[in-house]
């Protein structure tokens, strides 16, 4: 997805992973047009660690999904 893309859409929350790499939310938010978007405006900026969702096997989709539902849970303020 284009630069432009995330923009236009407006999102309130944004996960992000790097592979090998921790998710550093700080850069994001100087590309431009980003610090209109929601998510960055409220800090609702989150990591799944990469090991977690590229993993071979059908861990990815348990231990992924799992981290998903307790990131999505802390942004939606439940209890996960």
């Amino acid at each position: 997805m284009a630069m432009e893309e995330v923009v236009e859409r407006q999102p309130d929350l944004i996960i992000g992973s790097w592979c090998g790499k921790k998710f550093r939310p700080e850069r994001p938010t100087v590309r431009p047009g980003f610090g209109q978007i929601p998510a960055v405006q409220q800090q609702h900026m989150y990591e799944i660690k990469s090991s977690l969702i590229l993993q071979p096997g059908p861990a990815a989709l348990t231990d992924g999904l799992a981290e998903l539902q307790k990131i999505i849970g802390r942004w939606a303020g439940l209890t996960v």
